[in-house]
């Protein structure tokens, strides 16, 4: 539904009226200024400070893209899908930037040198596969995985104060709620990184069944944090869909 993009984000009204035949789709797309968001159209004199901004406008803009294309699809295909289970970090509260943030932190703390792909890497998994890995990989004796661990649990508490949800979350959570019989929430994360989430949010009320990172034995990229939430629900792979942002979520 074109009304509900944020109006940053909606193509601006083609003066021309050739939008439709599109060879000035370009041209037309711009933002609340006046400037284009696509990269044929964008300036070759952008300056740095603009890039940022332009690339998350893009980016979002892409998110809507695939949030609109996705609800299209389950309209049509209303017959096929029992249930829906959702990530957390990056799905529903906008949290990922955070944790890297704080296990960065962490190994500057304790002067660890890591390459900078190590986050990516462990996208969607515990922290303690992360700092297992980081002990035996790449600290040369300077601190146990326990000793990382609370620290960066300490350095996340006091970032998570200002953690937002993902922007639409609530609107496609309602669909959601509408258009499934059963919605849950699998994750990797610990029962105390949700309940912080959960006392900002009522995320307890959006599903039937929540599954934490305690909740199993193994985590993600293993299947059984769906396996389980699926078990719960009574419901099979083919009978569910699943929202995910991380390569090793979707593994599981």
């Amino acid at each position: 539904n074109p009304s509900r993009v944020p109006p940053l984000h909606r193509p601006h009204a083609c003066p021309e009226r050739k939008c439709g035949e599109g060879r000035c789709a370009a041209q037309c797309r711009q933002d609340s200024r006046g400037r284009p968001l696509d990269p044929i159209g964008a300036s070759e004199q952008e300056s740095t400070k603009d890039k940022p901004l332009r690339k998350r406008q893009r980016q979002t803009a892409a998110c809507w893209a695939v949030s609109i294309k996705i609800t299209m699809q389950l309209k049509k295909r209303k017959s096929d899908f029992l249930a829906c289970i959702f990530d957390f970090d990056g799905v529903i509260v906008d949290s990922e930037p955070l944790h890297a943030i704080a296990k960065q932190n962490t190994l500057d703390n304790f002067q660890i040198n890591y390459p900078f792909t190590l986050f990516t890497k462990f996208k969607g998994r515990t922290d303690k596969d992360f700092f297992e890995y980081v002990s035996q990989e790449l600290a040369e004796g300077k601190a146990t995985s326990e000793e990382m661990d609370t620290y960066k649990r300490q350095v996340y508490l006091r970032l998570f104060e200002t953690v937002p949800l993902i922007h639409g979350i609530q609107d496609f959570v309602s669909f959601s709620r509408k258009r499934f019989n059963k919605l849950g929430l699998a994750t990797s994360a610990t029962a105390r990184d949700f309940s912080l989430a959960a006392q900002k949010y009522p995320l307890q009320t959006w599903f039937d069944v929540i599954i934490t990172g305690g909740d199993t034995v193994r985590h993600k990229p293993d299947p059984e944090p769906y396996l389980k939430a699926m078990s719960i629900l009574s419901v099979t792979g083919h009978e569910t869909v699943v929202i995910e942002d991380a390569p090793n979520g979707i593994k599981s």
